[in-house]
Parts: C-alpha cells; sequence; structure tokens
C-alpha cells in the first residue's frame, strides 16, 4: 500500500532524525550530546501535538511535596496547569498536566529500563487533585489515578536482542506488572512494543518505519482522552496545601 502524503513525510522526518543521531555520535561531551538528542525527539514531535499540548524536560510535583526525578521529555496539558516554572527549556509540571513522559537514551541498556519503572514508581506516589477513581490502593497512597504514558525511545538497541522482553525480563525482578509501569519501548530499525495490563502488542522493523510511527500514533491518540480524565482540579492547592 502507498504510503500517504503525511505518512511519507513522517518517514522522512525519522530518517533524517535517526541520521543527524548518528552525526552527534562525534559530540564528546555526554552531557550535552543526551540533550541534543532529546531535542531530536522534541522537534519529531512538536509539530505533531495540537494545542493545548506542550513539551518540555524537567520535574513533576504534586501538591503534597512530592516530585520525581529528572525527565527527558514531559508532554504537559497546558489548559490543565501551566508549568509552576518553566526556563531555558525545562521546567516544573504539575502531575495533573502531566499525560506523556519519554526517555531519550543513546542506547538502551538494562539501568535505563530501570529508571523507566523508577520514573512511574515516582508517579504513583503522588497525589492528583480531584481524582474521579479516589481509591484507597496501596499502589496509590493518594487515590487511583491514570498515570502518564511512560515510553522509553532508544535511538539504538542491544544487538540480537529484543528490548520488549529486556522490559519484562525486568519487571519480573522487580515483581511489577509492566503494563503498570512501562507502555512502550521503541528503537528504530528494530521491533517495537506497547504493553498495556491487557498484555502487548508489537510492531515489527519496516522500512517506512512503522515501528517508531505506530507507537508515537498510539500516544498521540491517547493524551486528549487521558487529559480529559484529569478534569479541572483547583490550583490553589498549590499555593496553600489544605
Amino acid at each position: 500500500m502507498a504510503l500517504t502524503t503525511a505518512e511519507a513525510v513522517l518517514v522522512q522526518t525519522i530518517d533524517n532524525l535517526v541520521a543527524l543521531s548518528e552525526r552527534l555520535g562525534d559530540v564528546e561531551h555526554p552531557g550535552v550530546k543526551g540533550l541534543l538528542r532529546e531535542a531530536l525527539i522534541e522537534q519529531f514531535l512538536t509539530p505533531l501535538l495540537p494545542t493545548p499540548f506542550q513539551i518540555s524536560s524537567g520535574v513533576i510535583v504534586d501538591s503534597k511535596g512530592h516530585q520525581s526525578g529528572q525527565c527527558d521529555i514531559i508532554v504537559a496539558d497546558t489548559s490543565i496547569f501551566r508549568p509552576l516554572y518553566h526556563a531555558r527549556g525545562a521546567g516544573l509540571f504539575a502531575i495533573e498536566s502531566v499525560v506523556a513522559v519519554i526517555e531519550v537514551k543513546s542506547r538502551i541498556t538494562r539501568e535505563s529500563i530501570r529508571q523507566v519503572f523508577q520514573t512511574a514508581a515516582d508517579l504513583k506516589q503522588m497525589a492528583c487533585l480531584l481524582n474521579p477513581k479516589n481509591v484507597k490502593d496501596p499502589k496509590f497512597p493518594y487515590g487511583v489515578f491514570e498515570l502518564p504514558a511512560n515510553i522509553l525511545f532508544g535511538f539504538r538497541g542491544q544487538a540480537q536482542e529484543d528490548e520488549g522482553e529486556r522490559i519484562e525480563s525486568v519487571a519480573k525482578e522487580l515483581a511489577v506488572e509492566v503494563g503498570e509501569y512501562v507502555q512502550g519501548v521503541l528503537v528504530p530499525g528494530k521491533t517495537s512494543t506497547l504493553f498495556s495490563p491487557n498484555g502487548k502488542e508489537t510492531f515489527p522493523a519496516t522500512t517506512t518505519r512503522h515501528e517508531v510511527r505506530m507507537p508515537f500514533a498510539g500516544l498521540l491518540n491517547s493524551i486528549k482522552r487521558l487529559s480529559a480524565e484529569r478534569g479541572h482540579p483547583a490550583f490553589g492547592n498549590y499555593m496553600v496545601q489544605e
């Protein structure tokens, strides 16, 4: 089946992104190299995000004083809350506004997989204001809410290894359900995997970059629904605790 114009443009954009990432491999400073590769994903996603979604790096906080570690890419709905502070491409984002977190790695390692699980564990400890599912659950001390989509993107994976199976292996070590912590892992040129509490779905690599387009399509289709679930919380709880 022939690609549509939109699909063809996205395929070319992804090819350019991967090629530029390879060029950035010549940058000697690892911190700068990482920032530049994160910027590539931002540049890819920003034109695809509808208003009022914003993409940035930063830290996620809640009204009780909890915070996440540093997140490479945060996708937030600014119609819920604008960033509490934002400067030089990074900010502090209220958990209620965050709909997705993407960790970007030059190469996916077992340590980077553990980091993605830790991000979800941090978010599970947070309070989400005006949560319609405010019920008791030991996994969510302040009430149940749907976590932001948690995605791991790597420009390279481990040769001859399935990244989805590696994530399942780490989940087994941690004794947790994969779909409750990680929603996807994708590497250009390798099979990508999406996870949910109901199971997993895989997308083999193709010359038309289906392994990248499909997971991101699923992400973009889900963020409005997640935003709607968050409702319209009151920002005053961040200014003065009840």
